[in-house]
């Protein structure tokens, strides 16, 4: 088992998935995907609460964060970082997507984007080892809109004159030069890089 998908509510699926019923068949014959349900579902969140859940050769688990409790999110956050997991964690209550991999790779995402048109690629490509980025669940270019938004920020920086504003300004940047694995690069490189980069990714569109 590669991946596993933990969702205590599970008519919410029939809702936000596009095609419904025949969407969670789909997800239920995914080789290497664990989906489960009923009374599986609620001994394997109540492991997780109980800090003594068994997370062998997990490699991705996405899971309702309303059904942890906060020793059950610092548990799995722990293990993640230990154990390389990438992590998403959807709920209806995230109202902002946020990202996150200084420790492990963990995703916050509302559940009505988690379960759109792209789940169920994002997995068939996790588990026959294609290695798709978990931001991809939220938008299949999103490598693009790093691109872009960094340039942005590259030129604002430029021309900002408040050194503090420069810092913060600076720290973004780092953020998503780690996010764009580019962290080395040196800052009078990157615009050139970004830009070959950008190029080459509209090519291919």
């Amino acid at each position: 088992m590669k991946a596993i998908l933990i969702e205590d509510r599970p008519d919410r699926q029939r809702i936000f998935l596009s095609n419904n019923e025949t969407d969670i068949d789909e997800l239920k014959t995914i080789n290497g995907l664990y989906l489960p349900s009923g009374q599986d579902c609620k001994d394997l969140i109540h492991e997780l609460n109980n800090e003594n859940y068994k997370f062998n050769d997990l490699e991705l688990i996405m899971i309702h964060k309303s059904s942890l409790t906060s020793k059950g999110i610092n548990f799995l956050n722990k293990q993640s970082k230990g154990k390389n997991i990438s992590t998403v964690y959807f709920s209806g209550g995230i109202d902002q997507l946020i990202y996150n991999n200084e420790s492990f790779e963990c995703l916050n995402i509302n559940s009505k984007e988690f379960y759109s048109f792209r789940l169920i690629p994002f997995i068939q490509n996790f588990v026959e080892d294609k290695n798709p980025h978990i931001l991809e669940l939220n938008n299949k270019d999103w490598k693009l809109s790093y691109m872009f938004l960094v340039k942005q920020l590259l030129q604002n920086r430029k021309i900002e004159e408040d050194e503090d504003e420069k810092y913060l300004l600076s720290k973004k940047i780092d953020k998503i030069k780690s996010l764009l694995d580019i962290k080395n690069k040196k800052d009078d490189e990157i615009e050139d890089y970004i830009s070959k980069e950008i190029n080459k990714i509209i090519v291919n569109l």
